[in-house]
């Protein structure tokens, strides 16, 4: 499953809230350069 998050904080309490499953990647995407803003990209997988 790819998990998609704008939010590290939110992010974190949602793996921690899925232990069935395991963080297999991940990848940041800095979609608006100028800003704090970001994205999250995490592919998942059964644990």
């Amino acid at each position: 499953m790819i998990y998609s998050s704008c939010n590290p904080e939110s992010l974190a309490r949602d793996l921690a809230l899925m232990p069935s499953l395991r963080v297999r990647e991940a990848r940041l995407f800095d979609m608006f350069p100028h800003t704090g803003h970001l994205e999250v990209a995490v592919l998942l997988e059964r644990a």
